[in-house]
């Protein structure tokens, strides 16, 4: 066998069919709508015809069609993408997984010899991308998996897992072979028991999990300051401009807002800050008044996230701090359906106060919720970030494993929520992480276990719209009006 290289960034490989910097990023932002569920063949097939020399469009479609279940045009693409482009590891691969699904072994190895490494297929590349690599690893292991080989079957695993150096890559192979493993129930072997065997132990240990009982009623969250409650209220820079945020609803005119706006950004956030902690200050004063309208501390984040005042992020963080009965009365509903907008335009900018944030104990679980589902709507929203928010929720979810044993940290609930994040942005790649959490039972118990979890993840993929709506100030008060009134 020759050297290759696997290469983590596409502009490092050396295919035969480089993409244009314009097709890459449009095909990116396809390959994420396809994976939220939504229909693309149309978009492709016009790309199709305006990049003819580019396969990476074929494979696209391809895919495309398998998302739909449409599998005889998926075939009828893998065929034309392996006459035309037969130099295309994509084009190999989808072939042979095709005749594979087929049970047509004998022509499956046609396509490549599935005893024969990746660098003896394609002897040209020297720096394969490691989706090429793992698709075409994948394929070798499920013909071996097909044939009920399994000591083959193994053999390809192991020497992959070999080569693979990044940590999320592994887990998303390790996360496609267990599926497979699964499908085809090849743990009656011994060797591919132990196999599994040795990847949970692997992962409990890297996540420092112990044989221990885990109290799922340990974790308390902190409650709003109460020494820090007062009736006395703020002194504000623009008094008569920021009165109003405490006397509208989501129906807050449209002329209070940009009369706000038209401020200087300095002193306004200054004054928006204000309203965030009269909000913590006086909560007592207000939960005692039945009639109130008490949404000035959306309408005050709504406006710092309009004009991006990166300062006022701890200001609100601050806020979430504050526990579930405050929250819950301030924000109620807002906390799972809107909350993660104001926090969106500051995961660039803010991300490691925002992280921090995320790793602080005895916080309740739905008050972190809007932080971690704001970089889940960026991975869906700007596909670029992907692979960064995959490793953050991996980053998140080894913290919270490896500091089982302290109960201020670990809360069932957030483990919960961070399994959903998972699902809500497709991060298959994080599926094994997912079933290790079920499988030492460190979540609340939304889904009886990790197979009817995996299930509705199969569901959300096929059937969702995982990308929320972006909307600006007036268009999220106008659909949260009409939502709760």
């Amino acid at each position: 066998m020759g050297y290759f290289e696997i290469v983590n960034t596409a502009s490092d490989s050396d295919t035969e069919y480089p993409v244009p910097a314009s097709l890459a990023k449009e095909l990116e932002e396809i390959n994420t709508a396809i994976l939220e569920g939504q229909p693309m063949v149309h978009q492709l097939k016009m790309l199709k015809k305006q990049y003819p020399q580019s396969p990476q469009v074929i494979n696209m479609l391809s895919l495309a069609y398998m998302e739909k279940e449409d599998y005889e045009r998926a075939y009828q693409v893998n065929q034309e993408a392996y006459t035309l482009f037969p130099d295309y590891i994509f084009s190999r691969v989808n072939k042979m997984q095709e005749l594979i699904n087929k049970d047509e072994l004998e022509k499956a190895a046609e396509v490549f010899d599935p005893t024969s490494a990746i660098d003896q297929v394609f002897p040209k590349r020297k720096k394969i991308h490691s989706d090429e690599y793992i698709g075409f690893q994948k394929t070798r292991a499920l013909y071996y998996a097909h044939a009920d080989l399994p000591e083959e079957f193994l053999d390809v695993v192991q020497s992959t897992e070999e080569r693979i150096e990044n940590e999320i890559v592994l887990l998303q192979f390790r996360s496609a072979i267990m599926e497979i493993i699964d499908s085809y129930d090849l743990e009656e072997y011994d060797i591919i028991s132990d196999y599994t065997n040795m990847v949970n132990d692997e992962l409990n240990e890297q996540l420092g999990i112990t044989d221990e009982n885990f109290d799922e009623d340990a974790f308390n969250a902190d409650e709003y300051d109460e020494s820090v409650q007062t009736d006395e209220p703020p002194v504000f820079i623009h008094a008569a401009e920021i009165e109003p945020l405490y006397q509208y609803g989501f129906d807050i005119p449209a002329t209070v807002i940009e009369k706000l706006l038209s401020l200087p950004h300095n002193t306004l956030a200054t004054d928006l800050c204000e309203v965030l902690q009269d909000g913590i200050c006086r909560y007592e004063f207000y939960s005692d008044d039945e009639n109130g309208t008490f949404l000035f501390p959306w309408h005050a984040m709504n406006i710092l996230r309009t004009i991006k005042f990166e300062k006022s992020i701890g200001y609100m963080l601050s806020f979430l701090k504050q526990g579930e009965e405050l929250n819950e009365f301030y924000m109620g509903d807002l906390k799972t359906e809107a909350l993660w907008q104001i926090f969106y335009p500051f995961c660039k900018t803010n991300k490691e106060e925002m992280v921090s944030f995320l790793k602080l104990p005895n916080v309740y679980g739905f008050c972190k919720l809007p932080v971690i589902q704001a970089f889940t709507q960026m991975a869906l929203h700007e596909p670029g970030y992907r692979s960064e928010v995959s490793a953050l929720l991996s980053e998140l979810i080894s913290f919270f494993i490896e500091n089982k044993e302290d109960a201020n940290l670990l809360d069932p609930l957030f483990m919960s929520l961070l399994c959903e994040e998972v699902m809500d942005g497709g991060f298959a790649e994080l599926k094994l992480l997912v079933k290790n959490i079920y499988d030492n039972q460190l979540e609340e118990g939304w889904y009886e276990d990790y197979k009817e979890w995996e299930t509705e993840y199969a569901d959300s993929i096929r059937n969702a719209n995982l990308k929320r709506d972006f909307m600006d100030w007036q268009q999220i008060n106008t659909y949260l009006q009409n939502q709760f009134g």
